[in-house]
């Protein structure tokens, strides 16, 4: 059970995303039925939501917006163990959210292009309520410490072939 304040926090980003939703939904309709047709509208946008509505994968996308990351530096950004964040990381590609880049045994994961207003909303929105996740400030002070270092991976992120970075 998180701390209290932490469950405040996220219960405060849930309000705002859902009145911001309330206020957009023309507009967001819209958008989820040119990016995803009539069809399959509400289902998708239901399970896009569904992802939208954990903080362990609000903190993956948040830390995601500055650029991708292996999964190992994931893990260690969020403080989570590795099967944890591979199955937050399975769901928010199910859904679309984040696309993945291999190179030989390691996985790169990444913001999926906002190719329709849908998505551009959602990135923006996110944009602006990251500040209430729990957590997500610190996951940024520790994105950017590891991006100094250059990560696990520094070789692989910038298209090398070689690696310090054990496969997970």
């Amino acid at each position: 059970m998180p701390p209290a304040g932490a469950q405040a926090a996220t219960e405060g980003f849930l309000t705002l995303f859902a009145r911001w939703n309330y206020n957009h939904r023309d507009e967001y309709m819209g958008g989820v039925r040119r990016h995803m047709g009539n069809s399959a509208t509400s289902h998708q946008a239901h399970e896009v939501f569904k992802a939208l509505a954990d903080p362990t994968r609000l903190r993956i996308l948040d830390i995601l917006r500055d650029g991708e990351h292996c999964v190992s530096d994931i893990t260690t950004i969020l403080g989570v163990p590795q099967a944890k964040a591979s199955h937050h990381l399975v769901y928010l590609r199910r859904v679309g959210l984040v696309e993945t880049r291999q190179q030989g045994l390691w996985c790169f994961y990444r913001l999926s292009p906002a190719r329709s207003q849908f998505r551009r909303k959602l990135l923006e929105c996110l944009g602006h309520c990251s500040g209430s996740v729990p957590g997500a400030a610190d996951d940024r002070r520790r994105a950017v410490q590891l991006r100094r270092t250059g990560g696990c991976c520094p070789g692989l992120a910038r298209g090398s072939t070689k690696s310090m970075c054990r496969p997970t």
